[in-house]
């Protein structure tokens, strides 16, 4: 049963504080008891959130339209792997442009780019990642035919990497090249 609010207590409430009396008008999640916490390291709780937190932001563009957990890490733009797949994107969908690739082991790829991107204020921002068979697109002041079409030739492109999957494992993680940029990652 829903518990009945006093309004006129409540406003007496509000007017106090906002005259300067402070007393909370609603109850907030209690502090944890630190009696309980004995032998309980704090950072330890923060570096555990770190390390199985979120990806950190891309250098240039905009953050991924789905979350990353911390295992997954940003390629360089000069790595082999994201420029093979900029030359593929944009012969498939020229008006296109990967501003970030993300990749994980074991085997995932999240590709974050830009579609007709016309001014700060617009575009088609889209993410392409191993784990959605279909792209996940943010529109921003862009309408019309254009941006259908070119939305369909994203999902086409997709689908033809989701489906070569012996061609697609070039572009995944491997130990030799991508150790030192997790640790690094990890640590910083």
């Amino acid at each position: 049963m829903k518990e009945s609010i006093n309004e006129h207590d409540m406003t007496k409430k509000m007017m106090q504080v906002m005259r300067g009396g402070y007393k909370p008008l609603l109850k907030e999640e209690e502090e944890p008891n630190t009696e309980d916490m004995e032998g309980i390291d704090p950072n330890e709780n923060q570096e555990t959130k770190a390390k199985e937190g979120m990806a950190k932001p891309p250098r240039e563009g905009r953050a991924s339209l789905i979350q990353l957990d911390g295992s997954y890490f940003e390629l360089d733009k000069n790595d082999h792997r994201f420029k093979a797949l900029q030359k593929v994107l944009t012969d498939r969908v020229s008006q296109a442009k990967i501003t970030s690739i993300y990749i994980s082991d074991p085997e995932g790829l999240v590709i974050n780019g830009v579609a007709l991107n016309f001014s700060d204020n617009s575009g088609l921002y889209f993410t392409l990642a191993r784990s959605e068979p279909n792209i996940l697109v943010s529109s921003e002041n862009v309408q019309g035919k254009l941006n259908i079409e070119v939305q369909t030739n994203l999902q086409l492109f997709w689908d033809g990497i989701l489906a070569d999957t012996m061609g697609t494992s070039q572009y995944l993680y491997n130990e030799r090249d991508d150790k030192q940029a997790k640790d690094a990652n990890e640590q910083g």
